[in-house]
């Protein structure tokens, strides 16, 4: 059998928890919409394009919560802890296109079970504040003027974080009917979570399978367990010609990327992956094996992935499994903001053409 084919996955139904994108005035994104998205939609353009903002915007709107937001500050490299009492400013006011208050910011997906889920964000009017008798000022806080408003089968839920010099309180969460995960493009993964995860596929006995997509691109290691490494929980590798175990964190980058995911996605069924930068920690020769392995998860979880990427390489690769899954792919281009779509036909076509396509 071919290495890319997917035999005994194609007959299976696709689902679809991202179908149709609607996005208005997210940060530099001004207005997309989107058609028909794959179990697999690659998302390309150049830096600053829109990119990274597109995923960050489905990550929001299908993660029900305000504080998803000031992670994205964080992977990008922007760790502010607090926000003065006095200040005009809000840890929000990078999300509004052109930074600005007018802009009133709409995500909206829809999908082949669940429907419409809608999030609005906006400046609120100004309301006053009094502060609390003999609470210090650390204590105090203010409601944000930024609001988040979440609708669910035509049900709405409006939620105002809470701000103090001390720091941010969000609200409760939106609960939705899928779990979403965000792989940003530094892999500042907890290997703490993914033991976890690990450790619960393994008792359904189903390690040997998450170890089986493992070593097909990585064939050197032969085994994976959790082991106690300097006083931590760790998942350690079991390597060809290795008397010793190694943490997969310090193997490489790529083993620990690619165990986050896999096992994100088989313990959380029915769930939707963001990955930005997905090529980083991989070398190009691997590539092939990289989507063949996100595309049999994506299937045999019925889950569905956005990712990003740089690479030609990486593009090339994901054209070739393309070809032969021309339903489950879907290339999207970002360029100042705007969103054109290809589909899988085309897609390979611009690469065996040398086109540019990044």
């Amino acid at each position: 059998m071919n290495e890319l084919s997917n035999e005994g996955l194609a007959n299976r139904p696709i689902f679809k928890m991202i179908k149709d994108v609607k996005i208005n005035k997210f940060k530099d994104i001004k207005s997309i919409n989107l058609k028909d998205c794959k179990k697999i939609n690659i998302i390309t353009g150049e830096n600053g394009s829109g990119k990274t903002s597109l995923l960050e915007s489905l990550f929001l709107v299908t993660g029900g919560s305000p504080e998803l937001a000031l992670r994205f500050r964080q992977w990008r490299g922007l760790d502010l802890s607090g926000t003065p009492m006095d200040s005009n400013e809000t840890p929000w006011d990078n999300l509004f296109h052109d930074f600005s208050k007018e802009n009133e910011i709409f995500i909206e997906v829809t999908d082949d079970r669940f429907g419409a889920r809608s999030l609005t964000i906006r400046h609120e009017p100004a309301t006053s504040f009094f502060p609390t008798p003999g609470q210090p000022d650390f204590m105090q806080q203010r409601p944000s003027p930024v609001s988040f408003e979440w609708s669910i089968d035509g049900k709405s839920t409006k939620l105002v974080p809470l701000i103090s010099v001390g720091g941010i309180q969000s609200p409760f969460a939106v609960n939705f009917p899928v779990e979403n995960f965000f792989f940003s493009s530094g892999n500042h993964f907890s290997s703490f979570e993914t033991s976890k995860r690990f450790s619960t596929l393994s008792q359904r006995g189903e390690k040997e399978k998450i170890v089986g997509i493992m070593s097909k691109l990585f064939p050197s290691i032969k085994d994976i367990g959790i082991e106690i490494y300097q006083g931590a929980t760790v998942l350690s590798a079991e390597l060809e010609n290795k008397k010793a175990k190694m943490p997969l964190p310090l193997i490489s980058g790529g083993t620990n990327k690619l165990m986050t995911i896999i096992s994100a996605s088989y313990l959380h069924r029915n769930s939707i992956s963001f990955i930005d930068e997905v090529e980083n920690g991989f070398h190009y020769s691997t590539y092939d094996l990289l989507w063949k392995s996100l595309l049999d998860v994506s299937l045999d979880n019925d889950s569905q992935i956005f990712v990003s990427t740089h690479s030609y390489e990486c593009l090339q690769s994901a054209a070739k499994l393309a070809q032969m899954n021309q339903d489950k792919f879907k290339l999207i281009k970002m360029k100042g903001g705007v969103a054109k779509e290809v589909n899988a036909e085309s897609f390979i076509d611009a690469i065996e053409d040398d086109r540019e396509v990044r």
